[in-house]
């Protein structure tokens, strides 16, 4: 079985865990629970290294509320911060602005990372971010929706 890859944050690189280049050179040596992108050498602290993060990870999705998975509709601005749902319809976007975020990456049946709500949506779609404005974010109508860390079955990237 093969290790769990990881994206880096910074410049989206995937590579295996403990595959960290930058880290070999690191003063900490073993007990390190920081994770180096090969790459670029950037480094971040990855929940799923340490016991309290899988501890805190589990806890949490124990707690979610019941019923937040179900494939109902919902606007895009009513969606969770940190939880992804697919593209289901845009029709009330208006036909210009559909044709500016469709250049952007953005179609049907995409999966939509939230990033943050506030003070506007900010979205990712594949490793492309955009800015939304709340009148547009409440034009987008998404369905599926569960935690980004769950692990659905999201379709390859295309280079």
């Amino acid at each position: 079985m093969s290790a769990p890859r990881l994206e880096c944050p910074l410049c989206g690189v995937s590579f295996e865990r403990g595959a960290g280049g930058a880290c070999r050179a690191c003063p900490m040596g073993a007990g390190c629970q920081m994770t180096c992108c090969p790459s670029c050498g950037y480094s971040w602290v990855d929940e799923e290294a340490t016991p309290t993060g899988r501890f805190l990870r589990r806890w949490l999705l124990r707690r979610r509320p019941a019923g937040r998975r179900a494939s109902a509709a919902h606007l895009l601005s009513d969606v969770p911060v940190g939880w992804k749902a697919r593209l289901r319809s845009w029709e009330s976007t208006p036909p210009r602005r559909r044709q500016q975020l469709r250049a952007y990456g953005l179609s049907e049946h995409n999966w939509i990372h939230i990033l943050q709500h506030v003070p506007t949506t900010i979205i990712r779609v594949g490793r492309t971010e955009l800015a939304l404005d709340r009148e547009l974010a409440e034009t987008i109508v998404v369905e599926a929706l569960h935690p980004a860390d769950a692990g659905a079955d999201e379709p390859p990237a295309s280079a």
